[in-house]
């Protein structure tokens, strides 16, 4: 099953968010011009479809991306259809270790990967997982710099019945694998239901797909569908979620329960944060942001990346080739020329850094 109407909302839904901070992007840049030798190099958003290394800052790249990622977990889906004791969670890990000043951000996303990793094969369960960013929309309390929160989303599956899955979060945010001093929950899982609760996005296409015309005979099939863990709709609309970009900010305030929560703010993401965002999604490819834990989820990740490098192969035909130290460098001559932004360079450890430096040693 290919489950076109799925796919064609969430792609529609993935590309409707790349513009938005392409647009942001290209007024930023406009405002703060490149010098002429990188104008075209930061032109992320009507470029040929590049080849070589492949940045998520790139439009194409990041349009391409969500859609190997939304085609690959439809794939997946159609496979365990039938299987009812199959539950799907979304899960967000967002822990300290992810926090870091807009001016000068360091991440270590390969540490970010191996500690949810590690924590997410202990439970037994299977993951699809994917690196978002976020910033916040004012300073923490008695500081004077915004933060960016780099954090992970997972999108996981289990078959065992007694798996708890609210006990399971309580724990994990209790221990001391995932600090938490921004007030939000630092590990939080959510069902189909609370995902609709909290995405309005979610919940009109469920009540959509539950409204649409039964495409058999039997007059139990919308029924059916309501009551299943996942539908086309609503797991297409997770990977997009995954694999968006954003253009807006996060207004951290206190619910009257007394937690804290988040309420984007478009016009708190400002120039500076979309270049910062630029920059920092420049030294990112689709590689380095998915990742899979279990069997299963490893051969969704396999399919995935299999998209991508095929979308790639046909860009050599006509597209143009990406190096990866030429855009670093570009961003380092940028900020030197816009020194009244105040920003650094980005420093950022992933995994194929790690890997590379092994197969150097060797």
């Amino acid at each position: 099953m290919s489950y076109p109407r799925a796919r064609r909302a969430a792609r529609r839904s993935a590309h409707a968010k790349s513009a938005a901070f392409h647009l942001k992007l290209r007024q930023a840049l406009a405002y703060y011009p490149p010098n002429h030798r990188d104008a075209e190099t930061l032109w992320f958003w009507d470029t040929l479809a590049p080849y070589g290394f492949l940045p998520l800052a790139n439009a194409r790249v990041r349009r391409a991306a969500a859609t190997a990622l939304i085609d690959a977990v439809l794939a997946h889906y159609s496979r365990v259809y039938q299987d009812r004791s199959v539950r799907t969670f979304l899960v967000t890990f967002a822990w300290d270790a992810g926090l870091t000043p807009i001016t000068e951000p360091v991440l270590d996303m390969e540490a970010m990967e191996r500690l949810v990793r590690r924590q997410l094969e202990r439970l037994g369960l299977n993951a699809v997982c994917a690196f978002d960013l976020d910033v916040f929309s004012k300073p923490n309390d008695g500081e004077e710099v915004r933060h960016l929160h780099m954090h992970v989303h997972a999108l996981c599956w289990t078959r065992d019945p007694t798996f708890q899955p609210h006990t399971t979060a309580a724990k994990l945010r209790e221990g001391r694998a995932f600090p938490n001093r921004i007030g939000a929950p630092s590990v939080k899982f959510r069902s189909r239901a609370e995902s609709a609760a909290q995405f309005a996005a979610f919940e009109r296409a469920c009540r959509k797909r539950v409204r649409a015309k039964p495409v058999t005979a039997s007059p139990n099939i919308a029924r059916d569908r309501s009551r299943r863990d996942q539908t086309a709709l609503s797991i297409a609309n997770l990977a997009q979620y995954m694999s968006k970009d954003t253009a807006v900010s996060k207004n951290r305030y206190k619910g009257r329960d007394g937690n804290m929560r988040m309420r984007p703010e478009a016009r708190r993401f400002t120039f500076k944060i979309a270049l910062r965002f630029a920059e920092i999604f420049s030294e990112i490819s689709p590689f380095d942001a998915v990742f899979g834990v279990g069997a299963e989820a490893s051969l969704v990740t396999a399919d995935y990346s299999a998209r991508i490098r095929a979308w790639e192969r046909r860009n050599r035909e006509s597209g143009e080739p990406c190096n990866e130290r030429e855009l670093k460098a570009a961003w380092i001559r940028y900020f030197i020329r816009h020194a009244n932004l105040g920003l650094s360079p980005c420093i950022i450890r992933q995994r194929r850094h790690t890997l590379a430096n092994v197969a150097s040693a060797k």
